[in-house]
């Protein structure tokens, strides 16, 4: 792996988003790697305040160009921001009030690999919370929930020495409420994304086996993670310069945890 970004590469390897690899990998991923990875990631993280950039950006929760029926995921993020960004989003770990969407990480070019936060949110404690958002596109495989979960510790990871920054970026506007504590992670998703794998006859065990790297995880970096489905959730695109919004408000369930390790 590359030295300084472990868990950026770990999260962009082929055989992580492989259907029928990701489940043996996961059950791979030992405690001591997780734990050297997650350190490493956040030693060489990229410092965007050093170079005056933010990274709550002052998103409208409108839509920049583009098609809405190539880009639902992230459509669907900034609807939960529209709609949850005052009111908190229930979910069975506690609630979360979205801060932004679409955070960017990167401080420069040279930063390989380093993409942008679905959704940045903030527990009632004032624990950040990363939310890796996944959904099934119109064509082609979903990405795995592995890959969404090594993606969204990367970003926990860079995020975390970079806390000081953001406290002081929500300072500004009145908020002060956000604490320097390791990043919640939550990895969500309609019904539709978690249906693609459920009704896989082959990947039978993949939840038990997630579940226990999830324990791991949580070992390993101080990090609480949780697989949530958005169940019964409908959203508006938004289209010509309207905003993403939630149409039909369900209920989130945890649908892999901790608390499932054996």
């Amino acid at each position: 792996m590359a030295a300084e970004r472990p868990l950026v590469e770990l999260a962009g390897r082929l055989d992580v988003n492989r259907l029928r690899d990701f489940v043996q990998i996961a059950g791979s991923l030992d405690t001591e790697l997780l734990r050297s990875s997650y350190r490493q990631e956040s030693a060489h993280a990229p410092d965007r305040s050093v170079r005056g950039k933010r990274y709550l950006v002052g998103h409208t929760g409108i839509p920049g160009t583009g098609e809405a029926t190539t880009r639902l995921e992230e459509h669907l993020a900034i609807a939960l921001f529209n709609e949850y960004r005052h009111t908190p989003l229930d979910v069975p770990s506690g609630s979360i009030r979205i801060l932004d969407y679409q955070v960017p990480l990167k401080a420069r070019r040279a930063d390989a690999g380093v993409g942008k936060i679905d959704l940045l949110g903030a527990r009632p404690t004032g624990r950040t919370c990363v939310m890796e958002l996944k959904v099934v596109g119109n064509t082609g495989q979903p990405d795995t929930p592995l890959r969404a979960l090594m993606e969204g510790l990367a970003y926990a990871a860079i995020l975390q020495p970079n806390l000081s920054a953001i406290q002081t970026e929500t300072g500004r506007s009145g908020d002060d409420s956000l604490t320097l504590e390791t990043p919640d992670l939550v990895v969500l998703g309609p019904s539709s994304y978690w249906d693609f794998f459920r009704t896989r006859p082959k990947l039978e065990g993949w939840e038990q086996t997630l579940g226990d790297l999830l324990g791991r995880v949580r070992d390993a970096t101080g990090c609480s993670a949780e697989f949530v489905e958005l169940s019964g959730f409908e959203f508006k695109p938004g289209i010509a310069g309207t905003k993403p919004r939630i149409t039909k408000a369900g209920r989130c369930h945890t649908l892999i945890s901790q608390a499932d390790r054996s």
